[in-house]
């Protein structure tokens, strides 16, 4: 019987990393969704660099731009008990610049060079543990081993820095609801350091923006929801010092 749910185990790991998608958005990354210890105030803060052709707020797609975009996500979390339940608050928030140029020039943006600073979108969010996420003081939770765990997801996604009458901007001017069911996995031989494998469902519901920006020559914007898979495998070398690959 155990090395049958292991063989189902492994092909539904394999189903959940083939049904993976490519969004717009940058994911949230590796070991974000691995549990912690109840009680911990902390910061969360990465940097990331992009070359696209994709404006920042990912909703308008201009094949002859080129665009250098570089964001500094900083997420504020509070890690707590909801009826013995692992549970964490998020807050975060995304300064960064951008810049661009068109070439050969379109016909509604006459000037090809074009630039944005301020905030990109950032969002409020609340995990919850439903399936194997007690939530435990440090010393319980230093001595648990490595397990099984699904936590419920909600995050509102609100408008960063925004203005029609420029080409460019680092917001979306909606708003964006996102519902997840993140699941860690750990296995392997070294009980100490196993593999994990995240792998994070969602779906995003978005209001419309009603003052889309000039050069999209629309009176709204309007975009269906979108259902995401992020999955990430990382393994400890060290006590400090990890690797990892993602989809």
């Amino acid at each position: 019987m155990a090395p049958l749910i292991f063989k189902k185990k492994i092909k539904l790991l394999v189903l959940a990393m083939t049904l993976s998608v490519m969004a717009f958005a940058q994911g949230d990354g590796p070991r974000t969704w691995l549990l912690a210890p109840k009680g911990i105030w902390g910061v969360d803060a990465k940097w990331i660099n992009l070359d696209q052709n994709i404006v920042p707020a990912g909703n308008l797609f201009i094949p002859t731009a080129a665009i250098k975009v570089n964001v500094f996500p900083i997420t504020l979390f509070h890690t707590f008990s909801i009826g013995g339940h692992f549970a964490q608050a998020m807050f975060n928030f995304v300064p960064g610049k951008a810049n661009g140029n068109v070439y050969p020039p379109l016909p509604n943006l006459p000037n090809p060079s074009f630039t944005a600073n301020g905030f990109s979108d950032g969002f409020a969010g609340l995990k919850v543990g439903l399936v194997g996420a007690p939530a435990l003081h440090v010393i319980a939770f230093s001595k648990k081993p490595p397990a099984f765990s699904m936590l419920g997801m909600f995050r509102i996604w609100y408008s960063g820095t925004y203005s029609d009458k420029k080409a460019l901007n680092l917001g979306t001017n909606r708003l964006t609801c996102e519902f997840g069911l993140p699941m860690s996995i750990p296995f392997g031989k070294d009980a100490k350091k196993p593999f994990w494998l995240e792998v994070a469902p969602s779906v995003q519901f978005y209001s419309i923006n009603t003052n889309p920006t000039f050069i999209s020559r629309a009176t709204e914007s309007k975009q269906k929801p979108l259902f995401l898979i992020e999955n990430h495998l990382t393994k400890n070398l060290t006590s400090k010092f990890w690797v990892g690959v993602d989809v």
